[in-house]
């Protein structure tokens, strides 16, 4: 379990030939709005692994990048326990990461939905209520592109078998009960937003159970609250 470090810092971002050149061959495609389109090849077909450093070196946690008085513009860095949380879904561990509302839950969710896009995986978003997956839907498809994200509620449908595919956590603990080998092998992580409704005395069931579900399966688990 990782608690949050206030520890904001800045890079000078360069622009020269030789920084343009790296990026070149970087499997991400960078625009002017600070996002970026995985060149996503299907599941397991794209092997290329994601380390560590890489992906802090890209940004993989989609920290903003910002103008200074002076005209400099910076890169804002990830803190500590961002960091640690990366290393750790890096080693293929399960992460539980507490922060306060706006101390960047969602940055380390980024990294693990970047990597996985790149190594070819899945990743399974879960929120507790249909406002927030549709909040999420908008918010990622904005930065990963539509054909990359999908939405699973009872209300909506749409893009289901995508690499992202955000779904109240109900809809994955069905999902998770009948799951075959070969699906859950396309998953690399589940992320659980607002994971604290463990603890809710009506539904708490859903992320108890689909979280044992996921985890006897080897999928990776990240949970995200700020209680």
């Amino acid at each position: 379990m990782i608690t949050p470090v206030r520890n904001i810092s800045f890079n000078k971002i360069k622009t020269n030939k030789k920084n343009q050149q790296n990026n070149s061959t970087n499997p991400i495609q960078k625009t002017n709005s600070n996002t970026f389109l995985p060149n996503f090849m299907g599941y397991l077909g794209n092997r290329q692994k994601v380390t560590f450093e890489w992906g802090v070196e890209n940004n993989l946690f989609k920290l903003p990048k910002v103008t200074l008085d002076d005209g400099v513009e910076v890169q804002i860095q990830p803190d500590k326990s961002q960091l640690e949380c990366a290393k750790k879904l890096c080693n293929g561990k399960n992460v539980a990461f507490f922060a306060p509302t706006g101390l960047g839950k969602t940055t380390v969710a980024h990294f693990a939905m970047g990597k996985n896009l790149l190594e070819g995986k899945r990743t399974i978003y879960t929120v507790p209520i249909k406002a927030l997956a549709n909040d999420k839907y908008l918010e990622f498809s904005k930065i990963y592109g539509k054909k990359n994200v999908g939405v699973l509620t009872g209300d909506r449908k749409i893009n289901g078998n995508a690499p992202i595919v955000i779904m109240t956590t109900e809809i994955f603990d069905n999902q998770a009960q009948g799951m075959s080998l070969n699906d859950s092998l396309k998953i690399g992580t589940v992320v659980y937003d607002e994971a604290h409704y463990i603890a809710d005395e009506e539904r708490g069931m859903a992320w108890e159970f689909s979280m044992i579900n996921a985890a006897k399966k080897g999928i990776q688990l990240l949970a995200l609250t700020a209680t």
